[in-house]
Order: C-alpha cells, then sequence, then structure tokens
C-alpha cells in the first residue's frame, strides 16, 4: 500500500519536472520497472521497515511516510492550481482530487484500529478523490476529449486573438494619435514662419513631448519583452518632474516605491493631459500610497464631468468623438496589464474626475 503510494506521488512530480521536456520513454520505463521490482524484493524479503504494530497502531516510519506523500500531493495540488497543464475545469477538478488524496493521507496517520473512525475519513476522503478523478476521465477525457486533445491549440488560439488585438490598438496609435501629432506640429511650424510668434514654438513642443510619450508607448506595446526591464521608481520623485512639463498647479501627497519602468511614468502624463485639454482641468490632486503590497496612484482634477455615454467607452478602441479618440487610455490599460498594473476611473463628478492607477510595489530589498 505504501509502495503504490510512494509511485503516485513521485510521479505527479515527474510529470510536473519534466512536462513539455523531452524524455526517453525506455529509459523511464526502465528505471520505474528496476525500483518497482527492489522495493518488491525488500517487501517480501522482509526489509522494508514495519508500517502497524497490532494493539499499538502505526509505527513511526508509516506516520512519516504518510506525511511526506501528503505533502507531494499538497505540492502537486499547487503546481496544477498555479498551471496550464490542461483546460481550466480539468485543472479545478485535478486540484481537489489530490486536495482529497492529501486529506485521506492525514487522516491514516491518526488511527490506531483499522476500525477506528479516522481510519473510516481516510477511506472517505480516498473515496472522494477517487470519484473526481472517476469524473475528469468520463466527463472530460471520454465526453468532450477535444477540449483536452486541443488544449494547447485552444491556448495558441487565444494568444493570436490578444496580438491582434495589441495589432489593431497598435494601428490606432499610428492612424489617430501620431498623424495628429504630426499634422499639428506642420500646421504649427508654417504658423511660426508666418507669424514668428512663439505660442506657436509652445505649441509644437507641447505636441512633440506627446508625440514622444506616444512612441515610447508604441514601442513598449511592440515590445512584450519590456516589462523584463522594470526597476525600482520613486514615484513622487518622478512625479515632481512630470508636473514641469505642465502650467497647471498640482498637489501632490504620499510616496511610494514601484516595481515598474517608464511606461508608467508615460501612462501618468497621458492622464494628466486628458485632464487639463479635454477635462479643462486647472488643479491636479495626487495621492501615492501603498495597498496590499502594490503603489496606488489616485490623480483627480477639478474639471469637467466625463459625459456618462462616454464612460463606457473610455477603455475601448472604437471610441472617437470630435477628433479625440480613446486610443491613450485603451494603451495605458494595455501597458499597465503587462506590468501586472490597473488603470480605473473611480469618481466622475464635476469637478472631482479620479482615476486609479495601480501597480506592484517594490520589495524592501530592491
Amino acid at each position: 500500500m505504501d509502495l503504490g503510494r510512494y509511485i503516485d506521488a513521485l510521479t505527479l512530480i515527474l510529470l510536473f519536472i519534466f512536462y513539455k521536456r523531452d524524455i526517453n520513454s525506455t529509459v523511464f520505463v526502465s528505471l520505474y520497472t528496476v525500483f518497482t521490482g527492489i522495493m518488491l524484493y525488500l517487501i517480501f524479503a522482509g526489509y522494508f521497515p514495519v508500517c502497524y504494530i497490532e494493539g499499538v497502531g502505526l509505527t513511526v516510519f508509516k506516520k512519516i511516510s504518510e506525511y511526506f506523500v501528503s505533502s507531494i500531493f499538497l505540492i502537486s495540488a499547487y503546481f496544477v492550481y498555479k498551471g496550464s497543464f490542461f483546460t481550466k475545469n480539468i485543472r479545478i477538478f485535478f486540484f481537489f482530487h489530490l486536495f482529497f488524496l492529501a486529506l485521506s493521507e492525514l487522516f491514516f496517520t491518526f488511527y490506531v484500529s483499522v476500525y477506528g473512525i479516522s481510519n473510516v475519513f481516510g477511506h472517505l476522503f480516498a473515496f472522494l478523490s477517487v470519484s473526481v478523478l472517476f469524473y475528469i476521465l468520463i466527463k472530460e477525457g471520454i465526453m468532450k476529449p477535444y477540449n483536452l486533445i486541443f488544449n494547447e491549440l485552444i491556448t495558441t488560439k487565444n494568444k493570436v486573438e490578444q496580438l491582434n488585438k495589441t495589432s489593431q490598438a497598435i494601428y490606432s496609435i499610428i492612424k489617430h494619435d501620431l498623424t495628429n501629432r504630426i499634422t499639428s506640429m506642420i500646421g504649427f511650424l508654417e504658423l511660426y514662419k508666418l507669424e514668428r510668434n512663439d505660442k506657436y514654438c509652445d505649441n509644437l513642443k507641447e505636441n512633440l513631448n506627446i508625440a514622444s510619450i506616444e512612441l515610447e508607448n508604441l514601442t513598449a506595446l511592440i515590445n512584450q519583452d519590456f516589462v523584463a526591464s522594470s526597476y525600482s521608481i520613486n514615484l513622487k520623485k518622478e512625479i515632481d518632474k512630470l508636473k514641469k512639463q505642465f502650467k497647471t498647479e498640482f498637489i501632490i501627497e504620499g510616496n511610494c516605491c514601484a516595481k515598474a519602468n517608464r511606461t508608467l511614468i508615460s501612462v501618468v502624463y497621458n492622464v494628466i493631459s486628458n485632464a487639463i485639454k479635454h477635462g479643462k482641468a486647472t488643479k491636479i490632486f495626487i495621492q501615492i500610497f501603498s495597498r496590499n503590497k502594490n503603489c496606488v496612484l489616485k490623480i483627480s482634477n477639478n474639471g469637467l464631468k466625463i459625459e456618462d455615454e462616454i464612460v463606457q467607452l473610455l477603455f475601448k478602441e472604437t471610441f472617437q468623438k470630435e477628433n479625440h479618440t480613446s486610443v491613450g487610455l485603451l494603451i495605458s490599460r494595455k501597458l499597465l496589464y503587462h506590468l501586472n498594473g490597473t488603470i480605473d476611473l473611480v469618481t466622475n463628478e464635476e469637478g472631482n474626475v479620479t482615476f486609479e492607477i495601480k501597480v506592484p510595489q517594490c520589495n524592501e530589498n530592491t
């Protein structure tokens, strides 16, 4: 009995270790055969440790074995929960199969008599475990075999769909935002040449700054590996630098060390720029604090309320009104997603429009 549990537990661990790796099946089967043969010889030759003593109960070896096997089952359950080995439905049921199996092993460590209550519960949980496994084999393996067979194909399909959405977003940036910026810069340059008015230079500089930010976002969106370059960012320090690009009044409170990169600052710039340009805001309030191992930025302004019919479309690619699109906010959400962050509109009132940005907080040793 114990030999069977050892083989079950070790097989699960080997499954996760060698998942998607090329292995020599002949060598693998040979090793299993040799190991099983040696263990069977030890058992029948009387060299295998005693597990149960009549009238006394389980031996120390037996209890340690059960704890060891239970630990492996729980570790395997964690890998199943976190991994992408099967479809989501199979992962859930397989997790409970392993969880019930671990519970049954734990109850088997308590009994003194084979007729004891802990032994009964041990077998009940073992029955539940086998029942769940039976359900997986029948429901998913026989009635829905294609979900299991084509799991990787379905995953690949979802990735392709995500890439297509990203491509559409990139197209939107190029078509709307960058094209409009370049057109505006050409127009301001021509006006300056005609009138020599410095305000056109200021407008030209503003559009150049925004275009630079949008190009940075575009590059980050194309290069999905940009998250690997994440580093510690002192948010108060960076936003103090950022506010110098605006002529609006700023009130900044708090601080937090974020695990991010310049992309986060680009997103903050975009939110502030929209508030000033489209919301007619004259004051920007920024609160920075930590919450649940995340850095939170609440960016509020005293500008106009965002129209109700627009609120639901803020983060969608299709939204466009009066030559202004929501592409910036859409890209902001996509970029923050790759940084394990989020952006949401949390308050929308006249004189109090608030966006909340959340990104992971730095470790203390970072």
